[in-house]
């Protein structure tokens, strides 16, 4: 619901720039490229967070904004702001796994016995394969 909120605000931000691009005209194009440019720290700070959480919702792409924070902020800058935005995205997720699954709760579930039984345990391609699937 975060990420939704974010990107709505941040197509209001950019609606006129969507919109002079959908009718580009040559003569349009320096125009467009100042009004672009013209964002400030909270553009940045929305496109951060919205890139941080795709990247911690396990099986969402967060490679579009990646190419956005890339085309917006130039390679140097983008390229910083998608590193820190995956790298506190994992932490975030990391963060939030732990607090999900305590340890006395995982070691009774039923998943962690599939994976440390004796069965699997002779056949490791079996739980990496469980171990693969738990996400999907």
């Amino acid at each position: 619901m975060i990420s939704l909120l974010l990107l709505y605000r941040l197509y209001l931000d950019y609606y006129p720039e969507l919109n002079l691009l959908l009718h580009f005209n040559h003569k349009n194009e320096q125009l467009l490229l100042a009004k672009i440019r013209n964002h400030g720290w909270r553009d940045l700070l929305m496109l951060f967070l919205v890139s941080m959480l795709a990247t911690a919702i396990p099986g969402l792409s967060n490679s579009i904004f990646c190419v956005l924070n890339g085309l917006l902020y130039g390679p140097w800058l983008g390229f910083v702001i998608n590193w820190l935005a995956a790298v506190s995205g994992q932490l975030l997720l990391l963060r939030l796994l732990n607090l999900v699954t305590r340890r006395q709760q995982t070691q009774k579930s039923k998943v962690f016995q599939r994976l440390t039984d004796s069965a699997a345990a002779s056949n490791p391609y079996f739980s990496l394969t469980l171990a693969y699937a738990i996400p999907v």
